[in-house]
């Protein structure tokens, strides 16, 4: 006969379980997008060391994600950008709160952000939480991902060469 669980413990198994079903939603989405577009060079944030054990976690999944996407169908390459030369390439800083991130990705992207963070994001369906700090908190990161690979020379010569 088992004990039973306490709190604590059943709140670990579903932050476990949450943590599966976003690695698989993140998984498939990066390669849902990777199919549709055949990108010649696919932009990831760098694995690198997070303050906290989730956020490193989901950082690796969609890192290798993005990998085995680019691996398993084409043959793009992969730019990584440090959380570090996100930031820098945003706001000319290598460190900065996620506010100012979103204040820099706003002033230098058109586009409905808003509409995108009233979306709700794969696993909320799925009957899971949305995060404390909103619905898509790392958003404006990846818009900075996008901006930060504008101008690496991968893509620069990629962008020379379509021309």
């Amino acid at each position: 006969m088992t004990k039973p669980r306490s709190k604590q413990e059943k709140k670990r198994l579903l932050a476990g379980e949450a943590a599966a079903i976003s690695g698989l939603a993140i998984s498939r989405g990066i390669r849902s997008v990777i199919e549709t577009y055949q990108p010649s060079a696919v932009a990831t944030e760098a694995p690198s060391g997070s303050r906290s054990s989730t956020g490193a976690a989901a950082i690796a999944r969609s890192h290798q994600a993005c990998i085995d996407a680019v691996d398993l169908h084409f043959d793009a390459l992969p730019i990584f950008i440090t959380p570090q030369a996100n930031q820098r390439a945003a706001t000319g800083r290598a460190s900065c709160s996620k506010e100012q991130m979103e204040e820099a990705m706003r002033s230098r992207w058109e586009g409905d952000f808003d509409a995108l963070l009233r979306t709700p994001p794969p696993y909320a369906e799925q009957g899971q939480k949305l995060p404390p700090r909103g619905v898509w908190e790392n958003a404006f990161d990846a818009a900075g991902i996008a901006n930060a690979a504008w101008d690496h020379p991968t893509v620069a010569m990629l962008r020379r060469l379509a021309a």
